[in-house]
């Protein structure tokens, strides 16, 4: 029967982290599994280039292998949370290799919307559910308000002003919904 890595090794670093990140700080496993996968990235970078982890390795690291801004970002937050760990959880002596390297600026992504036969395929699947009336005016309010699911599950009746075509929230956003007419119908506010 063997034993884990201790703190010593990488290995076992990258155990104690990766307990870290999935029990004290809540991250999902397929976050965590991409932070490993960028910190084993990194530390197999650092031995067979037989840099010091420091700027100019990060540096290197990015120009040798060209990411593109969201990844390289990725490899950025990696990096960059694994040392402060080592440093505000563990005591370690450790600097931030990350902090003088400029972060890749990338585009904003655009929001994709739904197609109307999409809402359609959708709207149809709900019809073998028990909760169909639900279900259906929950995918009409979600698409004729612009808010995401956690955002509608989030209101209480108490904090909806309706008026005309508008829909306030309590709080305030800091604009209206437009509704579309078939929703305010669906939800009988018309």
């Amino acid at each position: 029967m063997g034993t884990r890595p201790g703190l010593d090794h990488p290995e076992g670093l990258l155990a104690a982290y990766e307990r870290y990140l999935l029990l004290e700080k809540g991250h999902s496993p397929r976050g965590v599994r991409r932070y490993l996968y960028d910190l084993r990235l990194w530390l197999a970078f650092l031995e067979a280039s037989g840099l010091p982890p420091g700027p100019p390795a990060v540096r290197r690291l990015m120009e040798e292998r060209a990411l593109r801004p969201r990844r390289a970002q990725g490899v950025l937050a990696a990096i960059r949370g694994y040392y402060r760990w080592q440093r505000e959880v563990l005591g370690q002596a450790v600097e931030d290799p990350t902090a003088p390297v400029a972060r890749p600026r990338a585009g904003r992504r655009l929001a994709r919307y739904p197609s109307r036969e999409e809402i359609a395929r959708l709207l149809e699947a709900t019809r073998s559910e028990r909760e169909e009336r639900l279900l259906s005016t929950l995918i009409r309010f979600l698409y004729g308000s612009g808010l995401r699911l956690s955002e509608a599950l989030s209101l209480r009746v108490e904090g909806l002003v309706w008026e005309a075509l508008e829909l306030y929230l309590e709080p305030p956003l800091p604009n209206p919904l437009p509704l579309l007419r078939k929703v305010e119908v669906e939800l009988g506010v018309a």
